[in-house]
């Protein structure tokens, strides 16, 4: 959830991509055992280091974790951190955060180096914990176009939570490094989601879950589904096929358990 959050410590972080696919933050030992409240991903800034920054942010995914086992962002983009975007508002992490297994997932194996931002307090609030989400992207291959339901993969992740978010995110290549599909077929882009034979969405333009520059971002009040019965289709006597079996992506906001 991104929301105003009073903060209390900074400290920025810079790393060096070198072409890795995956890039490991330091270790951070400063920050063991304190209470994380927000990440800020500093776009177009100096870096310190004098270091240029990497040609195209969108293709960067964030993965932060807890204890090295369970993410509570999975491949995340970069780009829904970026300070540029968010409009002063904070995506809502209040966690500790195990820095050493945390990574920057780089499926184009870009250079550069990038710059964050770690807001942090001594320990979390009891309210804040209450708010805790999980994120995990969610890749649907456009099979057919006109009218065609695409169903969703059969999604394992987080089976069981209840949705708080879904966020079409502005990026142009997918965690599995295949290309989005383009922008003109996500404008005819429609989602249906289902839970049982109950509608909960019905065709939705997926253009509605575009968030990127909003200043107050979607609540949804505990949305169930389910991904097997559940479909995009593209608007009828579109020509897709230069976009077929490329991907949709979305970024799903979970409750966290």
């Amino acid at each position: 959830m991104y929301k105003k959050l009073t903060l209390k410590y900074g400290k920025s972080i810079e790393i060096d991509l070198a072409g890795q696919v995956k890039v490991y933050f330091p270790a951070l030992l400063e920050l063991a055992g304190k209470n994380v409240i927000s990440i800020d991903f500093m776009q177009d800034i100096t870096n310190f280091s004098g270091a240029e920054q990497p040609t195209d942010f969108s293709d960067l995914f964030l993965n932060l974790t807890e204890n090295g086992q369970k993410y509570f962002t999975l491949n995340y983009p970069l780009d829904r951190i970026n300070i540029k975007n968010t409009r002063g508002l904070k995506l809502d992490i209040n966690r500790k955060i195990n820095f050493a297994d945390c990574y920057i997932y780089n499926p184009t194996v870009q250079t550069g180096s990038i710059t964050f931002v770690v807001w942090w307090s001594e320990q979390a609030t009891k309210e804040q914990q209450a708010t805790l989400s999980v994120f995990d992207n969610v890749e649907l291959i456009l099979k057919q176009g006109n009218g065609y339901n695409n169903l969703f993969p059969d999604y394992k992740t987080f089976v069981g939570y209840s949705v708080k978010n879904i966020i079409l995110p502005d990026v142009l290549i997918s965690p599995s490094s295949v290309d989005i599909v383009s922008a003109i077929t996500l404008n005819a882009a429609y989602l249906t989601l289902q839970k049982g034979t109950k509608i909960v969405f019905d065709q939705m333009p997926l253009i509605a879950l575009q968030q990127e520059l909003m200043y107050e971002h979607l609540t949804f009040d505990k949305l169930e589904f389910d991904f097997n019965n559940s479909f995009i289709q593209i608007a009828k006597n579109l020509d897709v096929s230069a976009d077929l079996n490329k991907r949709i992506l979305l970024t799903f906001e979970f409750e966290d358990k």
